[in-house]
Order: C-alpha cells, then structure tokens, then sequence
C-alpha cells in the first residue's frame, strides 16, 4: 500500500471505530416476547415499534424481538394484521443496568 492510501486508510479506520463506540454509548437494549394471553406460546411476526420514534422491529418465529435504544421514556405499540385489528399501546422505561 503506497503512503498516501496507508494514511487515507488509518484516518478512515479511526473514524470508523470513534462512531461506532460513540453510537454504542448510553444506549439500553429492550427485549421481550409478545405471546399469546391463552395458550402462552410466542407470536411470529409481530410488529414492535415506538412511538413517535423511529425505532422498530418484528418479532421471530418464536415471538422474541430485541431494539437497541438511548435511555429514555417510551410508548411501546404491537401491531398486528391477523391477531387483532388495531394497536396495543404499552409505556416502557429504559435504562441501562447498573
């Protein structure tokens, strides 16, 4: 590699690895399971979101879904198409364990 790309390269690298540990920092991951109120068995597909927020996901084949997340106040919403018409709203706090 001739000097010039070699410097591009660790200048670049550098700022690489500076934004992913700032991003990781305060950061808090919520996790959980949307299972059904009968039988208690996990429901796939479900999707998982926060309001007002960008944040989002759909749960695994098991009914399991995970965000990573700034620590904060939010308002959890499941939605699903085919179990019940309509949103089911939730409030969550996040924050990091100590």
């Amino acid at each position: 590699m001739s000097k010039p790309n070699s410097m591009l390269f660790k200048i670049v690298l550098g700022l690489f690895l500076f934004l992913v540990s700032f991003s990781s920092f305060a950061q808090a991951i919520f996790k959980g399971t949307v299972a059904d109120n009968e039988t208690g068995k996990g429901i796939p597909y479900i999707t998982v979101y926060l309001a007002n927020t960008t944040f989002g996901t759909s749960t695994d084949e098991s009914g399991k879904f995970s965000l990573y997340l700034p620590e904060g106040n939010y308002e959890e919403i499941l939605h699903s198409i085919e179990k019940q018409p309509g949103p089911k709203k939730k409030g969550v706090r996040l924050a990091k364990k100590k």
